[in-house]
């Protein structure tokens, strides 16, 4: 049974890897046979049976490729209704939901990756696809930008102002509400320290917030041809005041005013409680608070830490010389263990 297994493991690699090949060439130029193959073979390597995580794993990394292969299809089909592409993202979304967290963070690579490259295929299942994903966004806290990424990138196939801003505003603002009180509780050098030395929750939700907003930012873009740009209604004539034409708008942005205010304060108490020359005393905080903030400002690796504050303070040219030293860590610290934990 094992050697059977072992054989039968084979045959799935190198068949996922022919397809693969077979997949990417897959144009709407090849004719309709063609497509009606490929749309054969994805249907088909849906519903085959994965018997080990390794094999889902292998389908997971073929999935994340097949999205021109979609549009191909889509632009083919005539009913619309792109029944491949709710079957591979509800397979997408069982993983998601029940996968281990390696398989969870490909299906979830997967999801972005398809969510890009086939936005014609999308189009028509968009609604149904974003809610469908809005409503995992409780059961996967440690990956949720991955999927936040994901549904902006596909409300981007709507080419919609409207549509699209409703997206993002329905996905974000939950988020967003979160977002305000949080940085009410960490604004200040010394509320920022206790978080840091105490109970690390509101950190952890902090980097989490933040990594869920930028990948929305980034993936929502506006469309680039003229005609595109207008028949959506992404561009809006500014006042005759303002000596510009035309603007062009992006959903995120209301979202985008919401959050970066916030951000602005939580860097100006970060700067104060970790001065980056690494040699001032922590500001805003009481003197036993700053001796132990001192610990962690000390062992920081010096490339790590000018990359992080630098910009944050104007340096002279003659100091530059000074990230060329190590800083030495406390007295009676091991700096390893200390900066590895």
């Amino acid at each position: 049974a094992a050697s059977v297994d072992a054989a039968f493991g084979l045959v799935y690699e190198a068949t996922l890897t022919l397809l693969d090949s077979a997949v990417a060439n897959v144009r709407m130029s090849c004719g309709a046979a063609v497509v009606d193959a490929c749309r054969g073979l994805l249907v088909a390597v849906l519903r085959a049976p994965a018997a080990s995580a390794e094999r889902e794993a292998k389908r997971l990394e073929f999935l994340s490729r097949v999205g021109g292969a979609l549009d191909a299809c889509a632009e083919l089909s005539q009913s619309g209704d792109n029944q491949e592409v709710v079957l591979l993202f509800n397979h997408l979304f069982q993983v998601v939901e029940a996968g281990s967290a390696d398989l969870r963070k490909k299906a979830l690579h997967s999801c972005v990756m398809v969510s890009k490259a086939a936005p014609r295929a999308i189009r028509p299942v968009l609604q149904a696809l974003v809610d469908k994903a809005a409503a995992l966004l409780g059961c996967i806290t440690d990956e949720q930008h991955s999927l936040c990424e994901a549904l902006v990138a596909a409300s981007t196939a709507a080419q919609n102002f409207d549509q699209q801003q409703a997206l993002t505003q329905n996905l974000l603002g939950p988020l967003v509400a979160q977002w305000v009180p949080l940085v009410d509780s960490l604004s200040t050098p010394a509320k920022l320290a206790a978080s840091l030395l105490g109970d690390r929750t509101q950190l952890a939700t902090m980097h989490r917030l933040l990594l869920c907003f930028g990948a929305c930012f980034r993936s929502s873009v506006v469309p680039s041809r003229p005609e595109i740009i207008a028949a959506g209604g992404f561009a809006t004539t500014a006042s005759a005041a303002s000596g510009v034409g035309v603007t062009v708008r992006n959903p995120a942005a209301p979202i985008a005013s919401a959050v970066l205010p916030g951000l602005a304060v939580l860097m100006r108490a970060m700067s104060a409680a970790f001065p980056s020359d690494g040699v001032r005393s922590p500001a805003g905080v009481d003197a036993a608070t700053a001796e132990r903030l001192g610990t962690y400002i000390h062992v920081l690796d010096k490339e790590e830490f000018k990359g992080l504050t630098s910009s944050l303070d104007t340096k002279r040219n003659d100091e530059a010389d000074s990230w060329e030293t190590d800083f030495l860590p406390p007295t009676g610290e091991d700096a390893a263990r200390v900066l590895h934990g």
